[in-house]
């Protein structure tokens, strides 16, 4: 963020949908970070140490909250 000098994180529900690909862009295997059972997708333990979940879970320190939304 300091590269950016970016002064917010958003973060929607809606990236979870889009996390597969953030991990392709990535270079990375997605199959790693989520797990598809019955159309149903979860995290596994690696995935959930992933900053975007931990954002959504409100496990990242140092930031502050500006905004909130709960009609999403």
């Amino acid at each position: 963020m300091e590269n950016y000098d970016a002064k917010y994180v958003m973060i929607s529900i809606y990236d979870l949908m889009k996390s597969a690909w953030f991990y392709k862009i990535a270079g990375l295997n997605s199959t790693n970070y989520l797990v598809n059972h019955d159309s149903v997708t979860t995290f596994t333990d690696s995935g959930k140490l992933t900053m975007i979940l931990m954002f959504l879970d409100n496990r990242i320190t140092g930031f502050t909250l500006v905004y909130e939304d709960q009609h999403i």
